[in-house]
């Protein structure tokens, strides 16, 4: 009896429940054009039952009961969630709005909803970088996308950043990311004087504050549709567009300064480095004395045992030498010219980074804007200014920039859309940062003596240094260095809807920068007084234009299954133009240009184009938003081939499985809200190569007998053809307790093929190299995201997130020569070979001091059985180190209360290896920078002084050539790093505030640091560790620490 009542209850039930279900329909329209919108999500909340709606805008779908909620997503449009209640028919009409970034993601060509990407993308909204201290959106981007690394060229304001996406892909051709802009591919050339100078991004010419979204691709499926230009990656920059309504305004500034955010190297003081050159002299006589005997001076170099009786004699030459404070009285305080006026004086510490380099430095930002629109139309415009010094004294950056973005609705099936971008960027008082030039200020205080004032006796500049260097605060106020650029961005476009989902879309955009430089040196010192003053100017131009024909079609069939399809032809060119001239002799220093040189004149000109032309088909297909499959082909033809060689065929396929979508899946959907797998592979290439290698060429800038004359310059090749890229990548997109927990995690393995080697050629064909599609290298790693919304409730958050990325290198394939021994391509400090990293350090493998001799020694080959003192006889190894981090990554930290909000954003990075520059001139055990420079405070006390000793630094002798800095281990430095790239903290005024005086829209004010706290995990890091890829820690601007205080207003 007790079954028969539960069987009727159940019964019964059910019947309620059927009979609380219905169907719902209903037609979704656009607010801006009262258009039907085609593959809009219509889902169930809380369950994996939805829609997609057709042609006409109409969905069907059945509901359980007038409890249930609906939610519509389209991309571009507001979510709206409604509770059905009784309604069998719900008409919904979508209204304009941001698109969260967790919904749709931007991919350059079109915008995807984030569940129909079967690619390997990383989006990154606006608001985490506008208002940032920096220039570049690519400064803005570190720590926050895995995959991508960017490295800071200097710490001068506007500098061009190094940009390298899942690794180095090339051994000739170009290794960064294509840049897009409101879905045009542009050029990212820098400015720059000289090789000497500092540089200057055109990057740098966005405002940050503009900028709605980046978006990174990285697999075959996200870049196939770019091409030979995506095989590095795509950096899609979107920026902001109206919103239909009332006009909102908005002001954003801050302040800020600035310091370096490491601390400066340690150097000796005068009286430590008086010491140590006292110790260095004494040394050397040692070594003068022991050359007398020339057996035992050979012993003694080579680092041979020595005999009981030889190591007396070594003993009875140094024990008869005087002792230290002899050599630093009679040798340097009475007959050293310039230590002996500085005993004169008492002894001063001079300092000359005080004198040439700013202890704090001061920026400034501001940007006010405009959005809004009406019946059909929307607009964004505004108008952004920085102002920011530099460390070098006399130094510094601006930039003002201009955008207009317009959207109008010609008519119900034709619609205009605009972006306009206008900026002027300035980088005053440049300096020679590139170089080991004398004039360079961060250079320079390594190379002045601490004995040597920076002033003369009477305050003014000293214009009489050592080592012909040059003082550079004479040198910034009567010398002119500057270089500046004005660009311009327009793109325009017309989309017309043929039928509804049949839309035909063409745009032309026109990029176009003026860039000029002009660098004066004064007739009154250094290289510019012996000539009479010396004047260069330069004048840069680029012309790049876009044009886009693209036809779309959206619709669905048999109600379940959705399709997109797109073709589009694009072509691109590019006009890239440099003249340049110099002349010598000028009347007075304020007669500076040009015209008014008298001798000596030079003047250079170059001129460069290229084209591009491709042919994209797209296929997207979704069935049920469940089984995603995406086809990409592109034909594309580069004007840096030969005729026959000159179009590649690229492509890919990916697909995806929306799991959490699946039947078997609702039981746990509540738990596991969100479970994507997908997977891609694909071809890409690379073309970007130096202009016309593929030509013999011939240069007319020779003279013979005072006519023109031509000279061979280049040897070509004309079976060049493109680099190809096949990459595989494999990953897992979810989403735990209603994204409480979510993220990703993705394998890639990338191979390159026909890579371009520069081959040797024979010495009888005049030229030393050819380049050539020899051989083939893969990058293979994981890439992991994952994000904690750990608190989330309506007066509180609290969210943390971490990405990492790991990247192995290898290369597989060299060319080889006529005898068939592969061409290893290898430099001083670095060697690239089968089987091993490109470019990985290639050296010596330092053995340690000798306590006996205090000689620097080495191993002589990889058993260890042997060391010599005498570096020519140890073999070189490999290292199993590049430059190139292979691990990167970040973490985020949000929190907010009631008004009160906090984020923070960690970078680091490592396995990599660096060296530098300054150790390897300070370092020197021939003394040099105790005798002639200004010597590392690490050397002070730890340098071996008598046998027995056990130190870290060999023997220093004054004019000796041991050669301790050489090529060998002991100079590589662990790159591991770690660094707070951002702290926020923040206050939006409460509106009861704001109430009471009468101010009607919203105010935020924050205070935040930028590069606060710098960990190197090697103790002998003492230097900035963000080092260039190159892995060598040279003598530019280092990065700063800023603290800035900024304020966020709309009204």
């Amino acid at each position: 009896m007790r079954r028969v009542v539960l069987l009727m209850a159940a019964t019964l039930w059910a019947f309620a429940a059927l009979g609380q279900q219905h169907t719902v329909t209903g037609v979704v329209t656009s607010a801006e054009d009262g258009q039907p919108l085609p593959q809009l999500s219509v889902a169930l909340k809380g369950t994996t039952q939805g829609v997609v709606t057709d042609l006409e805008g109409r969905y069907r779908i059945t509901v359980p009961g007038p409890e249930a909620v609906l939610q519509f997503v389209y991309m571009g449009m507001a979510t709206q969630e409604i509770t059905v209640g009784d309604r069998t028919e719900l008409n919904v009409v979508m209204q304009p709005g941001d698109v969260a970034i967790d919904q749709a993601v931007v991919m350059g060509y079109g915008t995807r909803a984030k569940n129909q990407l079967t690619g390997s993308t990383v989006q990154v909204g606006g608001e985490k970088l506008a208002e940032l201290p920096v220039a570049s959106p690519l400064e803005a981007l570190q720590g926050k996308v895995p995959g991508l690394v960017t490295n800071t060229t200097s710490g001068t304001a506007g500098s061009s950043q190094q940009v390298m996406v899942r690794g180095i892909g090339s051994l000739a051709a170009g290794t960064e990311p294509l840049y897009v802009v409101d879905g045009v591919p542009i050029v990212n050339y820098d400015v720059q004087a000289s090789a000497a100078t500092s540089s200057m991004s055109t990057l740098a010419s966005l405002n940050l504050s503009d900028i709605e979204s980046v978006t990174l691709l990285k697999d075959a499926s996200a870049t196939a549709a770019y091409g030979a230009r995506g095989s590095n990656g795509v950096l899609v920059i979107t920026t902001k567009r109206g919103k239909t309504g009332e006009t909102q305004f908005n002001f954003a500034g801050y302040y800020g300064f600035q310091q370096v955010a490491t601390p400066w190297q340690q150097l000796m003081t005068g009286q430590e480095q008086l010491e140590s050159f006292g110790a260095a002299l004494r040394n050397a006589d040692f070594f003068a004395k022991l050359k007398k005997n020339k057996a035992l001076n050979d012993k003694y170099l080579s680092g041979q045992s020595l005999s009981e009786s030889e190591m007396g004699a070594v003993n009875a030459i140094w024990e008869a030498l005087a002792p230290v404070s002899q050599y630093v009285k009679k040798d340097l305080e009475e007959d050293y010219p310039i230590i002996k006026r500085w005993v004169a004086k008492g002894r001063p510490n001079y300092d000359v980074r005080k004198a040439w380099l700013r202890n704090m430095a001061h920026t400034f930002n501001g940007q006010l804007s405009a959005q809004g629109g009406g019946d059909g139309y929307s607009y964004y415009t505004s108008l952004g200014g920085n102002y920011t010094q530099n460390l070098a004294i006399n130094s510094d950056y601006k930039k003002l920039t201009g955008t207009l973005n317009f959207t109008r609705s010609l008519t119900s099936w034709l619609k205009f859309e605009t972006q306009n971008k206008l900026a002027y960027n300035r980088q005053d008082g440049i300096t020679a940062e590139q170089s080991s030039y004398y004039s360079n200020p961060y250079r320079a205080w390594w190379i002045l003596d601490p004995w040597t004032s920076p002033y003369d006796s009477v305050g003014k500049p000293n214009l009489v240094l050592p080592s012909t260097l040059q003082n550079y605060e004479y040198v910034s106020k009567h010398s002119i260095n500057w270089q500046d650029m004005v660009r311009g961005i327009t793109s325009n476009s017309l989309t017309a809807t043929i039928i509804p989902g049949l839309k035909y879309k063409t745009l032309l955009s026109l990029d176009y920068y003026l860039a000029n430089t002009k660098q004066y040196y004064s007739r009154l010192y250094a290289e510019g007084k012996k000539v009479g003053g010396i004047a260069v100017r330069n004048e840069m131009t680029n012309y790049n234009y876009v044009t886009q024909n693209s036809l779309s079609y959206d619709f669905t069939f048999l109600d379940d299954h959705a399709l997109s399809l797109m073709v589009l032809m694009e072509y691109q060119r590019n006009h890239y133009t440099r003249l340049g001239g110099s002349g010598y002799g000028v009347p007075h220093d304020k007669l500076n240009l040009l015209s008014s040189t008298s001798s000596n004149f030079s003047v250079n000109e170059s001129d460069d184009d290229w084209s591009n032309v491709a042919y994209l088909g797209m296929a997207n297909y979704s069935y049920l938003g469940r089984y995603i499959l995406d086809l990409t082909y592109r034909r594309e033809g580069s004007s840096n081939f030969p005729t026959d060689k000159r179009y590649g065929n690229f492509g890919s396929i990916g697909l995806a499985w929306n799991i959490h979508t699946e039947p078997f899946f609702e039981p746990i959907v509540g738990v596991i809200n969100n479970l994507k797998l997908r997977g891609s592979w694909g071809v890409s290439g690379n073309s970007d190569i130096t202009r016309n290698s593929y030509q013999s060429l011939l240069d007319f800038g020779a003279t013979y007998n005072q006519k023109p004359a031509g000279l061979l310059s280049g040897y070509g090749n004309p079976n060049l053809t493109w680099e190809k890229n096949s990459t595989f990548d494999i990953g897992l997109d979810f989403g735990v307790l209603e994204d409480r927990i979510s993220g990703s995690v993705s394998f890639y393995y990338k191979q390159t093929t026909d890579l371009l080697q520069n081959v040797p050629l024979s010495r009888t064909q005049g030229f030393s190299t050819v380049l050539m599609n020899v051989g083939a290298m893969n990058n293979r790693g994981v890439e992991a995201l994952l994000e904690f919304a750990i608190l989330r409730n309506k007066n509180y958050h609290l969210n943390l997130g971490f990405n990492i990325a790991t990247i192995r290198n290898r290369v597989t394939k060299l060319a080889k020569d006529a005898t068939g021994t592969r061409l290893v391509i290898s430099s001083n400090w670095k060697r690239t070979d089968e089987n091993h990293k490109i470019s990985e350090w290639y050296l010596r493998e330092y053995a340690g001091v000798n306590p006996q001799t205090g000689l620097p020694m080495w191993w002589k080959d990889s058993t260890h059985q042997e060391k010599t003192s005498d570096p020519s006889k140890a073999k070189k190894h490999w290292t199993g180190y590049s430059s190139v981090p292979t691990y990167s990554g970040g973490v985020t930290l949000h929190a907010d209360a009631w008004g009160v909000y906090m984020d923070a954003n960690l970078y680091f990075a490592g396995g990599h290896r660096v060296v530098s520059s300054p150790d390897l001139a300070g370092l020197g055990d021939n003394a040099s920078s105790i005798a002639k420079g200004h010597a590392p405070k690490k050397l002070y006390g730890n340098m071996w002084q008598k046998p027995g000793d056990q130190t870290k630094y060999p023997v220093y002798a004054y004019n000796a050539n041991h050669r301790y800095v050489g090529l060998a281990d002991n100079m590589l430095r662990r790159g591991d790093y770690v660094r707070l790239k951002d702290l926020t903290l923040g206050y939006h005024i409460p509106r009861w505030m704001l109430d009471r005086i009468k101010y009607p829209g919203t105010i935020s004010i924050y205070a935040r640091g930028t590069n606060l706290f710098t960990h190197a995990f090697d103790p002998e890091v003492d230097f900035d560790p963000e080092v260039r890829l190159d892995g060598f820690a040279d003598y530019y601007a280092p990065v700063f620490r800023t603290i800035s205080f900024g304020i966020n207003m709309n009204f």
